[in-house]
């Protein structure tokens, strides 16, 4: 982006209730420009300016939103937007978009107005989540009428090409409802086994209670025993809205649905269990009205038990099991929501298969359901592959259904069915990689994982784990919990608070693992469920935020000799904490974990991992690991992640190129980052361990450590790439000494 001039205009000073000229005070605005906008009465905080500037630039966008101390942001929603401006704080636009969006010849009416502009004509728009605005809530903020806000909306869904819509407003949710044209035929595809009272509650609830009637239902028979159920059939095959498929094959939902895309007859498909029932008129309706939208792949419907709590309100990945979870599962229906997320249409991730309507044109040009995902998360792979396409879900709180959950198939309790979920899980992980990486783009980061309902909670729960292989000085600060290592190879116990051969373990390949014996111990038992952000630390070397400039100094100088070939000859390490007295040292590590744990409290929120500065080494990662170990099991590494994930190997093998190697024992890492590291990790040491011959050398023998130390360096070249937010900082060496 070429310079130009900076320009920053607070809306509220030149709002006079009918207009908001922003172009007034930019009469020699050019494309090299930039605005900053800030759109209600508030505070700035801290190098809010620099970091919006910052954000537009290296991305290469034009326009740019921030996170609020009290309303924390999904990434950009368009469908969102319609229902309610959750933008409005403060913005950095480019001159270029500003000028295009027209705003110096016709003024906006009000900040939706400016919003809704800016947004339909900006190429590339960025949110960070950063928290850089503090609105003012101690006075109301200058803004137009909702009056205003709803002309301004409905000129945008004018401009964007909708025609028959109309608007209504509560509680600051504007809600849209846009009629299809020529009232569409709309196929209904209910999968059934058996269940005779699920399915005729389904279906006569469907006849009975929809005001759409342009519909053919089509019951997908899979299986069934019972003569009452053949007896029903026969019943509903005297309504010509209804037809009955036949479906012999094993019970596989993908499948099933594909098969009846086969035969609908409707413009648009509406995926429904069996153990359903309509409780609004105009479900279908509503369902169709967000199907309107420009881009729209997909919608869901709000489902209540039969106590009118929620069942689903849309997904959020990572959500309660790692893998995906249903928005305030659980929760009254009326509750009052965080951000209104439970009354308005909203853009989401996915949405279940329970009660999901999408084009029929669109679920073709996707194959339909990957019939590789037989039962469990069909839906979501779906609507991520829908996502990848360029098409938006949505949930729609409008359209009601009560959900009695997998009644007809049961809960998932036998060996079979664990290990087909488990390997379900694993595939979605496996096939969406970056997406789970990354984390869910319309659920804000500061928003936990763990819980349904978007309680927010900025204190996060820290946990790092210090790998002990001998009696040692242990941390003094509540954040760390120690784990002995190899306990199974030795019948020493030292005094530790977990121990890495509990429940499930590789204890006893410590030998060859090293620290990472602890790590899955203390990730597949639980111990890190809860958490929001999980580290490692070796019993000797901890990350420290130290920023002092003889250290950074000496870092440079370092690296220039290794650089030079001329390493050899001098040794610098950053953070070297020595004492020749042991109670000296234990004094001065006091003092070093307090600030430690400080810094974690205070300043971890900013970040997604926490990593040492990489070590600078004179040629290549991968010749540099040639030279100390085994060229063949790096080349088996190289085949196991083309096997299990070929996504990635691309990053690694930039990593191996690179002469950056990160200490893959010391790090900080959000939780759902670090449950995406563990899968990938593990399953590729796992694959490698069947190519290779273990080391007979006590040292070598260490070769799943060295190989890990490698994956993850590739793991951080991997997340740089998506830009998540890296911290470098030092690390504190504690120096072993015999004397005392």
């Amino acid at each position: 982006m070429s310079s130009g001039n900076y320009y920053f205009i607070d809306t509220n000073v030149i709002n006079d209730k009918n207009s908001i000229d922003v172009g007034k005070k930019l009469p020699e605005v050019t494309h090299k420009d930039i605005i900053i906008l800030q759109l209600k009465n508030g505070a700035m905080l801290g190098s809010t300016k620099k970091i919006l500037v910052h954000e537009l630039v290296k991305n290469k966008a034009d326009f740019v939103y921030c996170d609020e101390t009290d309303s924390f942001k999904p990434d950009w929603s368009p469908d969102t937007l319609r229902s309610r401006n959750y933008i409005s704080g403060i913005i950095a636009i480019t001159g270029r978009l500003f000028i295009k969006s027209g705003l110096l010849d016709k003024p906006a009416s009000c900040v939706y107005d400016l919003v809704l502009r800016l947004t339909e004509n900006a190429e590339k728009i960025i949110h960070t989540d950063t928290i850089l605005f503090a609105p003012d809530r101690s006075e109301s903020n200058t803004d137009c009428s909702v009056d205003s806000d709803i002309k301004a909306l409905g000129e945008h869904l004018q401009r964007i090409g909708m025609k028959n819509f109309s608007i209504s407003a509560a509680d600051s949710i504007f809600r849209i409802f846009a009629v299809a044209k020529d009232e569409p035929l709309v196929s209904i595809l209910i999968p059934n086994c058996d269940h005779v009272q699920d399915l005729r509650t389904c279906v006569n609830s469907i006849l009975n209670k929809s005001s759409y009637k342009n519909i053919e239902i089509i019951i997908i028979e899979n299986n069934s025993k019972t003569k009452e159920i053949f007896d029903f059939y026969e019943q509903m095959q005297c309504n010509p809205l209804i037809k009955i498929l036949h479906y012999n094959k094993k019970f596989n939902y993908s499948a099933v649905n594909n098969f009846a895309a086969k035969h609908a007859n409707g413009k648009y498909l509406i995926l429904l269990n069996n153990d359903t029932e309509v409780r609004s008129a105009d479900w279908i309706e509503e369902l169709l009205s967000c199907m309107q939208f420009p881009n729209a792949g997909c919608v869901g419907a709000l489902l209540s038990y039969c106590d009118k709590t929620v069942q689903h309100a849309g997904i959020v990945l990572k959500m309660q099991n790692g893998t995906a979870g249903h928005l305030f599962q659980y929760e009254p229906e009326t509750k009052k929501s965080y951000e209104h997320r439970l009354d308005s249409v909203q853009n989401v991730s996915a949405v279940t298969g329970a009660c999901l309507m999408v084009k029929t044109s669109v679920y073709n040009e996707m194959h339909g359901l990957d019939e590789r995902f037989a039962v469990s998360y069909n839906d979501v792979d779906f609507c991520l592959r829908l996502r990848k396409k360029g098409y938006y879900c949505l949930f729609t709180p409008y359209a009601k259904l009560f959900h009695y959950e997998s009644k007809s198939r049961g809960k998932k309790r036998t060996v079979l069915q664990k290990v087909r979920f488990l390997s379900e899980i694993l595939r979605l992980h496996l096939y969406h990689f970056k997406s789970f990486l990354y984390g869910d783009p319309y659920y804000s980061k500061h928003l936990p994982l763990n819980k349904t309902d978007c309680a927010v909670n900025l204190d996060k729960k820290v946990r790092i784990f210090v790998a002990m292989h001998k009696d040692f000085i242990t941390p003094a600060a509540e954040i760390f919990e120690t784990v002995q290592c190899g306990c199974d190879l030795t019948d020493v116990r030292i005094p530790c608070r977990h121990f890495d051969n509990c429940g499930e373990t590789i204890s006893y390949k410590n030998k060859n693992y090293c620290e990472l014996t602890a790590l899955y111990a203390m990730w597949k038992n639980g111990k890190t469920d809860g958490c929001d952000f999980v580290g490692l630390m070796h019993y000797r070397r901890y990350l420290y935020p130290l920023n002092d400039f003889k250290e950074h100094s000496n870092r440079i100088f370092l690296a220039l000799l290794q650089r030079l070939r001329l390493s050899k000859f001098l040794k610098v390490r950053s953070g070297q904490l020595y004492s020749g007295k042991k109670n000296t040292r234990r004094e001065n590590m006091k003092f070093a974990w307090s600030e430690i744990e400080n810094f974690m409290h205070s300043e971890l929120h900013n970040y997604d991992l926490l990593v040492p500065y990489p070590d600078i080494l004179p040629c290549s990662v991968y010749k540099n690991y040639c030279d100390c170990h085994r060229e063949s099991d790096l080349q088996a590494m190289t085949e196991s992640i083309k096997n299990v994930f070929p996504d990635f190997l691309p990053y690694f093998r930039k990593a191996l190129k690179s002469h950056k190697l990160y200490i893959g024992n010391v790090f900080v890492m959000r939780k759902d980052i670090f449950d995406t590291y563990m899968r990938f990790l593990f399953a590729v040491l796992e694959d490698v361990e069947k190519k290779i011959v273990l080391p007979t050398d006590t040292y070598q023998a260490r070769v799943f450590g060295f190989l890990g130390e490698r994956l993850f360096s590739a793991f951080v070249v991997y997340c740089k790439s998506l830009g998540l937010k890296i911290h470098h900082t030092w690390i504190l060496n504690i120096k072993i000494d015999t004397e005392e």
